[in-house]
């Protein structure tokens, strides 16, 4: 899975200078972690990928980003 991640902050979504890292995860729905992945933030953006096993079986599951900043303050 690719992607690209924005992290911003205040009223007006201005690029963040608070946060360097985004965690990045895909859970399974019974919230086992499937995959994970740092990824550095530059100017409020960052882009990955997070790598699927071959044998990924069909179901829900929840792509979950995150800063320290949402993790530890809320």
């Amino acid at each position: 899975v690719w992607f690209q991640a924005y992290v911003v902050a205040g009223y007006f979504h201005e690029p963040s200078p608070l946060s360097n890292n985004l965690y990045v995860g895909l859970y399974r729905s019974d919230k086992s972690m499937v995959s994970q992945q740092l990824i550095r933030v530059d100017l409020g953006a960052g882009h990955g990928v997070l790598d699927l096993p071959d044998d990924l079986a069909s179901c829900h599951y929840v792509l979950r980003a995150s800063t320290n900043w949402m993790t530890y303050f809320g």
